[in-house]
């Protein structure tokens, strides 16, 4: 996963206390991130994590709405971006020519940016 991360990327971290919180990737380091909560708390601090423990959070049309992607049908298009539900939590991104399968946010955000050029809105956690 580490190759495939930035940051801004939202990640998961692979312990079972954080288990479904969603974290931004704040800074990069040889062995691993710095984490903060997308909604920080009174007292949050940055966590650091070894590249091993980071998990991907998986895209959901929740997840889709939050991003500002409007649903058509059982579709959900932003900025020429067509996301289109298949089995298996499985998402097809279709943007111009280019197509691919993805079940990650991190994943989506990256597409969505190399192919439009723009960063997703962090979603309202």
């Amino acid at each position: 996963m580490r190759n495939e991360i930035r940051i801004g990327n939202i990640v998961g971290y692979d312990l079972p206390m954080y288990k479904g919180v969603p974290f931004i990737i704040h800074s990069m380091h040889d062995t691993g991130v710095q984490l903060r909560k997308i909604k920080l708390e009174k007292n949050d601090k940055l966590i650091n994590c070894h590249n091993l423990a980071m998990a991907p959070i998986p895209i959901t049309p929740l997840r889709l709405r939050k991003f500002h992607f409007t649903q058509i049908g059982n579709q959900f298009v932003l900025n020429g971006c067509w996301i289109t539900p298949l089995p298996e939590d499985l998402f097809l991104v279709k943007i111009g020519s280019f197509q691919q399968t993805i079940s990650a946010v991190h994943r989506l955000q990256n597409i969505f940016f190399r192919e439009t050029g723009l960063e997703l809105v962090l979603p309202e956690y």
